[in-house]
C-alpha cells in the first residue's frame, strides 16, 4: 500500500513525497518526515516500513494543521514544547484512526452533497 500523493489541510493541498533520502530538520537532525510549509510538501522517509511511514505522515500532518490554524509560532523553527505537543497528539491520533471506523464522515459528506 502506498501513501497518498496529496492531502488537503484547510485550503492548502500538500504534496506527499516518499523519499529514500533521509529528511533533515531545521536543527540538522535526521528525521523520519518533514513538513515544508513554504512549498506545501510533506517528505516521508521511504526506507522505513509502511506503519512507520503512516505514523510519520500523521505527525507531519499535525505540524501542517498547527501551521495552517495559526497555532504555530509564525512559521519559525519548531521549539521543543511544540514538538512534544505534536508528538503526543500524533501518537494518539494515529491510534484513534487505527482503532475506529471513520466511514461515517464520508457518509455524511455524501449525504450533504445529495441534498444540494
Amino acid at each position: 500500500m502506498a501513501l497518498p500523493e496529496k492531502i488537503k489541510v484547510g485550503p492548502i493541498i500538500l504534496s506527499v513525497i516518499a523519499t529514500p533520502d533521509t529528511p533533515i530538520d531545521e536543527n540538522g537532525l535526521h528525521v523520519l518526515g518533514q513538513y515544508d510549509s513554504l512549498n506545501s510538501i510533506i517528505y516521508i522517509l521511504s526506507t522505513t516500513n509502511y506503519q512507520v511511514q503512516v505514523e510519520s505522515l500523521i505527525h507531519e500532518l499535525c505540524h501542517a494543521i498547527m501551521d495552517e490554524s495559526g497555532l504555530a509560532h509564525n512559521k519559525q523553527p519548531v521549539n521543543v514544547n511544540d514538538e512534544q505537543i505534536i508528538q503526543g497528539i500524533a501518537g494518539y491520533l494515529h491510534q484513534v484512526l487505527m482503532d475506529n471506523d471513520f466511514s461515517f464522515v464520508r457518509r455524511q459528506k455524501s449525504k450533504e452533497n445529495k441534498e444540494e
